[in-house]
Formats: structure tokens, sequence, C-alpha cells
């Protein structure tokens, strides 16, 4: 009974704190102004990428055109007519995230295993190019979960009902995930649906970056040292005791530790600050991060070093059932499974002892000193890994069928015009001579036959036309009127990047 208690009280204060970063961010964008020049300058670069875009459409056509046309080839010499009838003509299920990759992968692989498909996801993305699938049968649309809660639910339940929904998979996102874990034990009690995610106290707990540590550090798995950081004032005491050290290596017990937002902060994602520093430099920071609190803390965690993993892994009652990992980045658009023996037997162990059931995904670090595998983070939700899993006709999700990882054969995932943005805008600048041009974009282009479009799909064309010319075009028109300076197009998550956006 206390740990039930515990767990309605994990769940309760994630949703607090969901609502209040919400209404915080809503707030901030309100009232943030930014300089005429930075936004004119975005509004110049938005233009600029519409044209761009305009340009690309013909070669875009032309690639899904011999797409279209290999694959039909390779098939009819291969004979295969059970694949060819599959291709040219079920009980019915629900999934998120319309505007992301993975939601999309998640899409198709319900649907190879027999499944209608009905996609779901916030109203703002009404524009996402997975809409246009040939593998979902309906696209419907809900409130803000963290601005609406009540009316997400019971959005959810009235799509359930219409749809005939026999199982939903949530394929969600940092702020989301409560809710959707919610909705999911909504569904199953009031309408008997099965789904596939950790139940809301699960997913609050493992949401929370210092009680996944101190789960870890029960059971046994190896996380880095962390500890809460609850106001500025504790900050600065604790950098100033370090002050005798001269900020050598040798303080905080001979680590740096890294400051991190215990819950999703889009903002501080990549900032990497470090302590102990120069204390003005931690002044100056402070004013960043917004609330420092009780109810909003921080975390001090052992800044590591040496190479980044991430892993996607689907567990049921503590059996590993499906796993891949990848080599990771702050902002990962290349996957490719590695098999990892030793991230395998983390995640096994893992799910073993605390009898865990849904989609998890963990971010390690292999640290140089030691080569010991630290898991720093875990995100229970859908991840991008599921991509390594594009040339499997089946889901386990879907079919039921354990344990499995990806195809040895598979190819490593790419946005192909996110390659070529890179070529264009950053390997080419940096070629003294035409030679070393010509030879760089040689050996981009070898790479990339090796390479598979994580969107293009020769059977399910559609979603990568609507991505590249409604789902972007439409948020950069909406940049246009906004004017929001921004940093990036990612095309993994479907989002413009902007300054002060989630």
């Amino acid at each position: 009974m206390d740990s039930h208690l515990q767990g309605v009280q994990d769940v309760l204060e994630a949703l607090q704190q969901d609502r209040a970063a919400a209404q915080a961010a809503k707030t901030r964008s309100a009232v943030h102004s930014f300089p005429l020049t930075a936004r004119m300058w975005a509004r110049v670069r938005s233009l600029v990428l519409l044209v761009l875009i305009a340009w690309s459409l013909p070669i875009s056509l032309a690639l899904v055109a011999g797409g279209i046309a290999y694959d039909w080839a390779c098939l009819l010499a291969a004979r295969k007519g059970d694949e060819l009838k599959r291709r040219l003509r079920v009980a019915r299920g629900a999934s998120t995230r319309a505007k992301s990759s993975k939601g999309l992968h998640m899409c198709r692989h319900l649907h190879r295993a027999g499944w209608r498909v009905v996609l779901v996801d916030v109203h703002k993305n009404w524009a996402a190019g997975s809409r246009w699938s040939s593998c979902v049968a309906a696209f419907r649309t809900y409130p803000l979960p963290n601005m609406d809660p009540v009316g997400y639910l019971k959005a959810m339940e009235k799509i359930a009902v219409e749809e005939k929904a026999k199982l939903f998979v949530p394929v969600s996102i940092a702020q989301y995930s409560v809710y959707e874990a919610l909705a999911s034990q909504r569904l199953s009690r009031t309408l008997g649906i099965r789904y596939c995610t950790a139940d809301a106290p699960t997913v609050a707990a493992l949401n929370d970056k210092i009680k996944f540590s101190d789960l870890c550090q029960r059971i046994g798995a190896s996380v880095p040292k962390a500890f809460p950081v609850t106001s500025p004032q504790q900050l600065m005491e604790l950098n100033s005791r370090q002050a005798s050290f001269a900020y050598k290596p040798e303080v905080f017990g001979g680590k740096r530790f890294l400051l991190k937002s215990i819950h999703y902060a889009a903002t501080h994602r990549g900032d990497m600050f470090t302590l102990p520093c120069e204390p003005q430099a931690l002044v100056d920071y402070i004013k960043t991060m917004g609330e420092i609190s009780e109810a909003r803390p921080w975390q001090l965690q052992q800044l590591l070093s040496g190479r980044e993993y991430s892993s996607y892994s689907v567990a049921h009652e503590g059996r590993l059932v499906m796993h891949s990992d990848n080599e990771a980045c702050l902002s990962c658009l290349d996957y490719a499974h590695i098999n990892s023996q030793q991230i395998w037997d983390w995640v096994r162990d893992f799910c073993k002892k605390t009898k865990v059931s849904g989609q998890l995904c963990f971010d390690f670090m292999k640290d140089d000193s030691d080569g010991q595998l630290y898991a720093f983070e875990c995100n229970p939700r859908c991840s991008t890994i599921l991509l390594n899993f594009y040339d499997h006709v089946h889901a386990v999700i879907a079919h039921g069928k354990a344990p499995f990882a990806p195809h040895n054969s598979a190819r490593r995932v790419v946005w192909i015009w996110n390659e070529v943005g890179e070529l264009l805008f950053v390997r080419l600048p940096s070629c003294r001579s035409f030679r070393e041009a010509a030879r760089t974009v040689a050996e981009h282009c070898r790479e990339l036959v090796t390479c598979t479009d994580a969107v293009l799909d020769a059977c399910d064309p559609l979603p990568f036309l609507g991505l590249h010319y409604m789902q972007v075009p439409a948020l950069l028109l909406r940049n246009l009127r906004r004017g929001n300076p921004w940093k990036k197009v990612d095309l993994c998550t479907g989002k413009l990047v902007e300054l002060g956006g989630d």
C-alpha cells in the first residue's frame, strides 16, 4: 500500500511540474521579446529555406520514383508474389506522435502485422507528413495534455470508442509521457484496451533522474554519482566550498559535476554546464535556469569522459523481448545497431530486477578511466532507435515474438536531406581546393549508397514528400509570422528548433 501511495504521489508531482513548466514556457513565449534584427534574420532564413525546399521538389520526386521502380523490379525478379499481393491490398490499434519519424515507423510495423492504424497527435501537428502514410487508416488530433489534461483524456477515450481501438501504443515525447501512461491505464480500465507502456507511477519515477539513480543504486546497476540541488543558494555554497582548490580537477572528490534539470528542459539540454566554476559564471547561469526549488529541483551528476550510447528496449514483466543499441550524441541523426553485449546485459539485468513492462530508452557512457558502462538517464518511452528495425516484417509490439534485435543486414539509417545539408554547409566549406571538394563529394556519395533514408519507403512514399513539402514548410511559414530565432530544422523529430521553444 505504501508503494502504491508513493507511486500516486510521484505521478501527481510529475503532472504538477509538467503543467508548471508548460505554463512557464507559455508565459515566457508571450513576454519574451527578441531584438528586431534577430526576428528579421529568422524570417530571412525561413524564406530562403522555403525557396530551397521548393527547388528540391523535382529531386525528391525522382528519388521516390526511382525507389519505387527499383523495389518492384527486385520483387518481380525474385518472384515474391505474396509480398506483391500484400502491397496491393484487420484488428484496430492506435499510435501517437505523427510528427516524428519513430511515430511513422511504429505505424508501419503495426500495419504490417495486420492492424488498422489510427494515428493521433496534438492539434498543432495537423500538417504531419506521417498522416499521409498508406499504413494510416485515420488521423485524429487532441488537446495538449500538459495544458488540458482532462480534455486530453476525454478526447482519447472518444477517439478509442469511435475507432473501436483494441491496442494503444504511445510514442511519447518527454512532456507527455506521464499523461499518455495515464491515458493507457484509463483506456484499459474503461474499454479493455491493451497498451504498450509502463504504468504512470513507473513512468514518473524513471523520468525523474534522481529517483532513477537511487533505484539503480538499490539494485546494483552502475550509474554515476549524483545528488539533487533545490536552491540557487545551495549551488553557490557547493561551488564556494571548493574555492580553495582554485578550480583544479581535484574538486568534488576528484570529479567534475554536470548541472542538469531533473525534468525536461528543452532550452538547457545542450548546455553542459559543470561545477566547480568561476563564481560569476555560476551567477550568470543561475539567471537562465528559471525555477530551482524543492518543487522543481535540478541535479548535479558526475561528468564522465568516454563514448556515449543509447538503447531502446521493450520489456514485459521483467523479460527483455526487443532491444537495439546505438552510438549516441546530443542530436542524433545517424542510427546503426552496434549489438553491444555490455549494454544488452545491463538492460536485461535492470528489467529482470525491476520487473518492468513497457518501452524503455537508456542513455549510457562508457567511462575511459575504468571501461565500465554507466547509465546516466532513463526515458521510459519509445526511442528513434526503433528505426533500426526498419526491415523487420513485424514488430514485436504488434506480433508478440521475443526476443529479437535488428537484422545483421540492416543499413545505417539517415535523413538524406540532412546529409545533403551537412555536405553543402559543413563539409564543403571546409575544403581548401577544388580537388579536395570533389573527393569530399565522392566520399559522401559512397557513404550514402550504404545507408537507407529514415522516412522514404518505396511502398509508402507519401510521408517522405509530406515531411519535406508540407510539415516543414508549415513550420517555416509559422516562423515567418512569429519571427522567433531558430537553430535548425530537425527532420528526426519533425520540428523547427526555436529559441525558447519546446
